[in-house]
């Protein structure tokens, strides 16, 4: 009995074996090969951290209004692949930004960029949006990579909600309370570079590559077969596709309570504090924003493209009975102001003579006019109809700023 049982489970092995060698050789004749990735991306995951491989996807639904398929092209950015050299017939914009931009929350035809490529003939948008990301590594990603479009004109978006933290996270993971509460903020990933002033110098921390050598060893294998091997490359991609774990940021957001006036306090809640602005770690965290941003428009205008920005304010602006309601579950101080961030964005904004998008005033006004949300009310970010109406004053922007010569009608649920 034990002979058959050990043939029986010998058979199977043997079938599989059998199986994959049959797909692989298929695989090859029919050229069905993954596509390896290119030095580009190599040098980018060394530049920012980790991203995410050429041709992957998976299943985005976090917070339960929205199952969407996100995949990356082959410069691991969410959006169709795009020509280098490019089409000198269009104009070509490179809209650099954090999830906002990304648009995760709803499917890639359904982004404003893709919006603005599906009815604007003469305009080709590449979508550079990161999600999680801050000043920093767009900065980052742009010197690495985002160079190489040649774009016509760099598009950064900024969110008043959590880029200033971010870009400061290195001086503000420890010690900071209010009225005894802890204070909850996003860890500082392994991988993730970062800025800090060294006296008056601005100094880039690269990405901490310290990981055991088991580890390099298991990820050497996993490469090897990502590249190699259609069989692993096509279970790994099915798998992806139907379910994700949660990144750092959305641990520490769970555990907070929502409902208790004895909980961490979230720091994007904590930064609407005025006091935050007479502390010493908050005022380099709001330094180093503005410094990025000085080099990244110098950097752009050095290139010979135009340089603009979109500023995206507070998410709450768009919900606040909801803001009201959080401020009093949690226990928040009463002077917490929504807009305090993005004032100061915008003050800068217009004393670099920096053109920008102010979005928020005119998303909030078509939402007066139509009597519904453009954001999801759990998630924050846009949704389907919120991405059309920002293709539509995006486009508006861009024939204001001369980038491009009319509009074009794109047409909203």
């Amino acid at each position: 009995m034990a002979m058959m049982k050990k043939s029986h489970l010998q058979g199977i092995v043997f079938g599989v074996f059998l199986a994959v060698v049959v797909i692989e050789v298929a695989a090859r004749l029919w050229q069905w090969l993954p596509v390896p990735p290119p030095p580009t991306y190599y040098a980018l995951r060394d530049a920012l951290g980790q991203i995410p491989e050429p041709y992957t996807a998976f299943r985005y639904n976090y917070t339960g209004e929205f199952n969407t398929l996100v995949s990356f092209n082959y410069r691991s950015l969410r959006d169709i692949d795009h020509e280098i050299p490019r089409d000198m017939s269009k104009t070509r914009v490179l809209f650099v930004g954090d999830s906002y931009t990304s648009g995760w929350q709803v499917e890639l035809n359904e982004t404003f960029t893709a919006l603005l490529r599906a009815n604007h003939k003469g305009i080709d948008p590449i979508n550079a949006g990161w999600h999680g990301w801050g000043t920093d590594r767009q900065y980052l990603y742009y010197l690495v990579d985002g160079k190489r479009y040649a774009s016509d004109t760099v598009v950064l978006q900024l969110y008043a909600g959590n880029d200033v933290f971010e870009n400061g996270l290195s001086i503000l993971q420890s010690g900071l309370s209010l009225n005894g509460r802890e204070v909850a903020v996003y860890p500082l990933e392994p991988f993730m570079p970062f800025f800090r002033y060294e006296g008056d110098t601005l100094q880039l921390t690269p990405p901490r590559r310290v990981v055991s050598s088991s580890f390099e060893q298991v990820q050497g294998v996993r490469s090897f077969l990502n590249q190699y091997s259609f069989t692993y490359r096509a279970l790994n991609q099915f798998l992806s596709t139907l379910q994700r774990q949660p990144s750092a940021r959305q641990v520490v957001a769970e555990s907070v309570d929502i409902t208790s006036a004895t909980s961490k306090i979230p720091i994007e809640y904590y930064q609407l504090l005025p006091e935050t602005l007479e502390e010493a770690a908050w005022q380099e965290a709001y330094a180093i924003t503005f410094a990025l941003l000085d080099a990244f428009k110098a950097d752009v205008e050095a290139s010979g493209a135009t340089f603009l920005v979109i500023l995206v304010d507070n998410r709450w602006f768009h919900d606040p009975a909801g803001w009201q309601m959080r401020r009093e579950q949690m226990g928040l101080p009463t002077n917490l102001d929504i807009g305090l961030v993005g004032n100061i964005m915008r003050d800068y904004l217009k004393a670099q003579n920096i053109t920008f998008l102010d979005l928020t005033p005119r998303l909030l006004a078509e939402e007066n006019r139509l009597g519904e949300m453009l954001i999801f009310r759990k998630d924050g970010h846009w949704n389907k109809k919120g991405h059309c109406v920002v293709a539509q004053v995006v486009q508006d922007f861009l024939v204001q700023a001369q980038v491009l010569a009319e509009a074009a009608p794109i047409l909203c649920p």
